[in-house]
């Protein structure tokens, strides 16, 4: 799957100052060149087709033609506001913010459901597990995070 890793700085509006789409591998990994970025201390921002949102918890120092290595998997306050949920021993992102509006909701269910109801599949943003089906499987993980009230959490 992909995602787009951004850059900001570190201070209000936390302009983005780089970003990348990027493949990950099987175990959520990515590798990037952030090619436009000067060295400065930058939020990461990770934005996935239907996961929520997340942020780096701090600001993180950056200097081009170095390695910066950051594990939002290792644990919950890895993300800004602890806004993670543990699956198995990893830390993630929430699943089904499917209209990438900040809010796992109603209508993040409702679209979920139409598309379960229709037999929709590929590589959509109404599967949530990944398996290329939207079924019920993916309408029971939008269901926990719409009833945990899960929003986006921002610097």
């Amino acid at each position: 799957d992909t995602v787009k890793i951004f850059l900001r700085n570190n201070m209000f509006p936390f302009d983005a100052i780089d970003s990348v789409k990027t493949y990950l591998s099987n175990s959520g990994n990515a590798i990037v060149n952030f090619d436009n970025a000067s060295n400065g201390s930058y939020f990461i921002q990770v934005i996935h087709r239907n996961a929520m949102e997340t942020w780096s918890s701090s600001a993180n120092a950056f200097s081009k033609g170095t390695v910066l290595n950051y594990d939002f998997t290792t644990t919950q306050s890895q993300a800004f506001g602890n806004n993670q949920v543990l699956n198995l021993s990893r830390w993630c992102a929430f699943s089904g913010d499917v209209n990438n509006d900040g809010t796992i909701d109603a209508s993040d269910l409702s679209t979920i459901e139409n598309d379960v109801s229709v037999s929709n599949s590929g590589y959509i943003k109404t599967d949530l597990n990944g398996d290329d089906f939207a079924d019920g499987s993916d309408v029971s993980v939008a269901e926990n995070n719409v009833t945990g009230s899960v929003n986006v959490i921002r610097p």
